[in-house]
């Protein structure tokens, strides 16, 4: 039988074997997989081990997003899982901090201000473009005045049409014009 197992106490009971196996670490990583109290997620937060599954599994506190952003290990899964669950000021911090801002600007509703920072980084915009689907003129004329990835910005926002200003900003930048001509 291929199926997960989906009953915490059928878990817990596989849990029990796998540790009279002495199989501790595949145990570790099953618990994370059951529902957890907020203390044991904070102890195996604490751990820092198989954080992936941790984040993937459980609903973080506030608190505990703070920490596991300030903890800096498997950001990737923590903005994934945890979609739309990070306040502005974790987005901040996590713009601060750099990492897997793929998964952040895929995953996270970030302000025009959060969407400036970010075109200012210039890491991933393809993904900021293509995921960040309320970017407002400011933040269009921003990234344009960049000219990084502008052949996805193009694209992206072909069904929020630039302004006639945008398109001649574009023209005067003359970077990517063929995707501005087919897409706008």
């Amino acid at each position: 039988n291929d199926k997960p197992m989906k009953d915490p106490e059928l878990v817990r009971v596989f849990i029990d074997f796998l540790r009279q196996e002495g199989r501790e670490d595949e145990a570790h990583k099953l618990i994370m997989t059951i529902p957890m109290t907020k203390e044991k997620i904070d102890e195996y937060m604490d751990r820092g081990i198989n954080l992936n599954i941790l984040y993937a599994n459980q609903k973080l506190t506030s608190d505990q997003i703070d920490k596991a952003i300030d903890k800096g290990k498997d950001l990737n899964f923590l903005y994934i899982y945890q979609k739309n669950l990070l306040t502005p000021e974790q987005i901040d911090k996590a713009l601060d901090i750099g990492e897997s801002l793929y998964a952040l600007y895929e995953n996270q509703d970030l302000t025009p201000e959060q969407i400036d920072k970010a075109i200012d980084k210039g890491i991933y915009l393809d993904s900021l473009y293509e995921h960040q689907k309320h970017m407002s003129p400011k933040n269009i004329d921003h990234a344009i005045d960049k000219g990084k990835d502008l052949n996805v910005l193009y694209y992206y926002y072909q069904h929020h049409k630039l302004t006639p200003e945008h398109i001649d900003k574009a023209i005067d930048i003359g970077k990517y014009l063929d995707i501005l001509y087919i897409y706008q």
